[in-house]
């Protein structure tokens, strides 16, 4: 989300969804929200310390995406911004940490990864959330290191 808001907003979409659509399907799945924002926030996080790691990012711009991403990670979930009208929890925490450190820092986050895997990784119920973030990990890079 480029900008904070509705994703694909300002591209070819002329704005956001239907007042049905987040009733019926995005407030719907933010109901899960809570249970899954901990691996989500664990799995962000390890993936801007590889970027981090890998040089992918400027210093600052790393300290700044890696601080936001603590602030999230610190919001009790219950509490956390949650807004149906973005879609689904992904987008809700992404345009809080736009909010938070603005867009040239936040805009890394989804650098090589692909939204799918987050989806299929990160929010899948597990009763150890270590190894379901070290699954999402491994996964964007299982196609071109053989492992």
């Amino acid at each position: 989300m480029a900008d904070g808001g509705y994703l694909g907003a300002g591209g070819r979409l002329a704005g956001g969804p239907a007042d049905e659509l987040v009733e019926a399907a995005y407030a719907h799945e933010l109901r899960a929200a809570p249970r899954l924002a901990y691996d989500l926030s664990l799995s962000d996080i390890a993936h801007a310390v590889a970027l981090a790691e890998s040089g992918a990012l400027p210093a600052e711009t790393s300290r700044a995406l890696l601080r936001g991403l603590l602030e999230l990670h610190a919001i009790p979930a219950p509490e956390f911004p949650w807004q149906a009208g973005l879609g689904d929890a992904f987008n809700s925490r992404e345009a809080e940490l736009v909010r938070r450190i603005g867009n040239d820092a936040a805009g890394w986050l989804s650098a090589g990864r692909p939204r799918q895997r987050i989806a299929t990784g990160s929010t899948t119920s597990c009763s150890n959330p270590s190894a379901a973030t070290a699954m999402t990990l491994r996964r964007p890079w299982s196609c071109c290191c053989g492992r």
